[in-house]
């Protein structure tokens, strides 16, 4: 937490281990690629702690980037308002999602209330998590 910006960051680590030896293992039929389930994951989180009704445009970041700076396969950024449960009382949350392909998946949730003092530390922090 950054007292001085009023911003707390909170991380979310997602290991595939699990998925990837129930499908190695052939113990359930997935419909879909496992590496794809990381966009559905995403979706899922933000209906699980935004409002509900004050979601920003999803931004998919560039595959190159990503690749380069995180070592991720796959990656996708939003700015939501919370929802009282997770957000407590803050009302922004950008949230920063990447995938490695069988590996796992890393979240950022930055919160804050005012946009810019997010703005001012994201990249400062953004290389926190990064995939080996």
């Amino acid at each position: 937490k950054n007292d001085e910006k009023n911003v707390e960051i909170r991380y979310a680590v997602r290991p595939m281990d699990s998925l990837l030896q129930l499908k190695e293992n052939k113990t359930v039929h997935l419909a879909i690629d496992v590496n794809q389930i990381s966009r559905l994951g995403f979706i899922a989180i933000v209906k699980n702690i935004s409002d509900g009704n004050s979601l920003f445009k999803k931004v998919d970041l560039n595959p190159t980037d990503i690749k380069k700076e995180y070592n991720a396969d796959w990656g996708s950024m939003i700015v939501m308002k919370p929802n009282k449960e997770f957000g407590q009382s803050y009302n922004i949350c950008v949230m920063v999602a990447f995938h490695k392909d069988n590996y796992g998946d890393g979240y950022f949730f930055y919160m804050s209330n005012e946009l810019s003092n997010i703005q001012s530390i994201i990249t400062s922090s953004a290389h926190s998590l990064i995939f080996k």
